[in-house]
């Protein structure tokens, strides 16, 4: 099936892509590279205690982000979820995508840029290391935090932290998802029900495991939820699924405002967890790590629950009607992995360069607006550069090469192939 771009495909009876999603993503990105901006204050691998965050630029206008920005993350494998769903549920549960075509899918599309920005990282963390003495933010570049980035498996059990490219540990944690989801569509368990037990399974890991596995299966069965109710929805009940959409969002906006004008949560807690141990007194040893925990889910919760789903079911409501308006922007819906994965290089290259650029100290240059749309400018650039000419073309060649192992086609029946997935 060719895509169109945006809206609705060809004949126009049902979305192919979701214009708004996908430009939404990238703008995701760009709200996780803000809330990365700390980074360029850090002393060694942490913050200084004093930091004041209200320095960083346009603050006024990108406290949001600047406070709670790496929550964005989650946002990722919602739509992800959604996505996988929307596409590929059907024609996995049919056999129509193997599990080797879906493998070569997932690979050409994530790998070639996870490797050329892991080598771009070491290059200028070793320059870095031979300036100061030490690598900049991560101290953990060995061979055994080496070899998880080189196979996609840093959150795989193996006690490496962020190491080398910092953001690059959400592929590993996406993976495993899209393992889950492959199998549990080819034996055709995504019944509304059987997703619906998943996500709250999800939930309750993520609030008790804390896991980074726990929090994206929970996030990506979520996005698949949602599809499944968009779909059940689109033709006939389509207003109510925008209602409810509307609602959680705006719901879920309310909380998020209430976390970040400081509303303290911890009494309701701490009022929760006092009746939970009177009926279950042998918890009370644990009361003050669940007050603890019921605090700190407070924060990213409305996130997960209300906001993230509600602004995906607004965006997949309002793309048949927004297509017409966005189409300028499509390229855009293009670039969320590569500013994901190119902004912490660009970091160091920042800090190993701007000294000698500017001709004066860097104390006060990252508090400047003008230094951070630079920045973003620049990352934008290179994320265009990398999408066009280089993560298109490897992926092109790398499912030419690796779908022919298995089965010989005519060209342009990879090109088909790669065209759907």
């Amino acid at each position: 099936m060719r895509t169109s771009g945006l809206g609705v495909n060809g004949n126009g009876a049902t979305p192919d892509r979701f214009g708004l999603i996908d430009i939404s993503r990238t703008l995701a990105a760009f709200i996780v590279v803000i809330w990365h901006w700390q980074l360029f204050f850090f002393v060694g691998e942490r913050l200084p205690a004093d930091f004041d965050r209200s320095v960083q630029p346009l603050y006024s206008l990108l406290a949001p982000f600047y406070l709670q920005g790496g929550i964005a993350v989650n946002f990722f494998f919602i739509v992800s979820g959604f996505i996988f769903f929307w596409k590929y549920e059907q024609s996995i549960g049919c056999g129509e995508t193997s599990s080797w075509r879906f493998a070569v899918a997932r690979f050409s599309r994530l790998y070639p840029l996870h490797l050329l920005t892991l080598i771009v990282v070491i290059c200028l963390q070793l320059i870095h290391i031979d300036i100061v003495g030490r690598p900049l933010v991560e101290p953990d570049l060995d061979f055994y935090a080496l070899l998880p980035q080189l196979l996609l498996a840093t959150d795989w059990g193996f006690d490496v932290g962020h190491a080398f490219n910092l953001p690059a540990w959400s592929i590993s944690s996406e993976i495993v998802a899209y393992f889950v989801f492959f199998w549990v569509a080819r034996y055709r368990l995504t019944s509304f029900r059987q997703v619906l037990i998943y996500t709250l399974v999800g939930l309750v890991a993520m609030a008790t495991v804390r896991g980074e596995i726990a929090d994206v299966l929970y996030c990506f069965f979520t996005g698949g939820l949602i599809a499944k109710l968009y779909r059940r929805t689109r033709e006939t009940h389509s207003l109510a699924f925008l209602l409810v959409s509307l609602t959680a969002f705006l719901v879920g906006l309310i909380l998020v405002d209430r976390n970040l004008q400081g509303f303290a949560f911890r009494p309701a807690a701490t009022t929760m967890v006092s009746a939970l141990t009177a009926v279950v007194p042998s918890l009370s040893a644990l009361s003050s790590k669940l007050i603890g925990r019921l605090t700190e889910i407070s924060v990213y919760m409305p996130f997960n629950l209300l906001l993230f789903p509600g602004f995906i079911g607004l965006c997949a409501s309002g793309d048949r009607f927004a297509a017409p308006l966005i189409r300028p922007l499509a390229s855009l819906g293009n670039l969320s992995y590569a500013v994901y994965l190119w902004h912490f290089p660009l970091q160091i290259l920042c800090v190993l360069t701007l000294p000698a650029l500017v001709g004066t100290s860097v104390a006060g240059l990252y508090e400047r607006p003008s230094t951070l749309i630079l920045f973003l400018v620049g990352l934008t650039g290179i994320s265009w550069l990398s999408f066009a000419f280089y993560e298109m073309p490897a992926q092109r060649l790398l499912r030419m090469r690796l779908y022919r192992w298995v089965k010989p086609r005519t060209s342009s029946a990879v090109m088909a192939e790669m065209e759907r997935l």
